[in-house]
């Protein structure tokens, strides 16, 4: 079922998190408080305003140990975030997820926060093809194949490709450095939806010296009834810098 937070009135509460990057710009994130203010809401902020971690908010620990606070906080009626940014994916496996799906807000932010967005929205049951009869019910035209659908949730095939890119190209100059090949494993429709929507002009046949290799497998059905097999059906390479051109 399609699981909906309360909408907000006027006089509620916004916490404000940052699930990622440090305050740069004071000025600027006092300006955003105040537009808040200016709707109607009322602004909750931590009293140390995010001491920094290197380049994030604050350690992964106490990152999530905020946006656990302020889920739980009955006052709180939204979690704003105060910007996106990389430190989002480290908090994917330490998320409390049956917290979230019981006390169900709004959280509002862009960029890398659409990586808590999906995660939650995949793993607490609101996602396509759900969202698909919401908007058929709406008038809104949809493909007529994903109302047909027996699925409850799907895969946000942009943000699971985006974020492998990401992660590959955090990994790869490691494995450059020490003369060892690091080696993706994904089915041959992920791949080509990567190749369709992201450069991968450069990336061609595999070739033994570069560290990155992608080995695209093809999902059929076998000769028995129930049975499967996995075929290699494609192999490609690339370095640190051609994944960072896909990006």
């Amino acid at each position: 079922m399609t699981v909906l937070p309360p909408s907000l009135s006027a006089g509620d509460v916004i916490g404000v998190a940052a699930p990622a990057g440090h305050l740069a710009e004071y000025d600027r994130y006092l300006e955003g408080c105040g537009v808040i203010k200016e709707m109607g809401f009322e602004v909750f902020e931590p009293e140390k305003r995010w001491p920094g971690y290197g380049y994030l908010a604050d350690t992964d620990k106490a990152r999530v140990e905020e946006l656990h606070a302020l889920w739980t906080n009955p006052e709180v009626k939204a979690v704003f975030a105060l910007r996106g940014g990389f430190g989002c994916l480290r908090l994917l496996s330490h998320l409390d997820l049956d917290l979230v799906r019981k006390q169900p807000k709004l959280l509002v932010g862009f960029s890398d926060i659409t990586v808590l967005h999906n995660h939650i929205v995949d793993t607490t049951g609101t996602v396509w093809p759900e969202r698909q009869r919401f908007l058929n019910k709406q008038e809104i035209a949809v493909e007529p194949s994903d109302l047909d659908s027996p699925k409850k949730f799907g895969m946000n095939w942009k943000m699971t490709a985006k974020t492998t890119l990401i992660q590959l190209h955090h990994e790869v100059e490691t494995f450059e450095s020490i003369n060892k090949h690091l080696v993706l494993v994904l089915q041959d429709h992920l791949l080509a939806y990567m190749r369709r929507e992201f450069q991968f002009d450069h990336v061609k046949e595999a070739r033994l010296g570069d560290p990155m290799h992608i080995h695209a497998y093809k999902f059929t059905q076998g000769a028995k009834v129930g049975a499967f097999r996995l075929t290699l059906n494609a192999r490609y390479s690339t370095d640190s810098d051609g994944i960072a051109t896909s990006l």
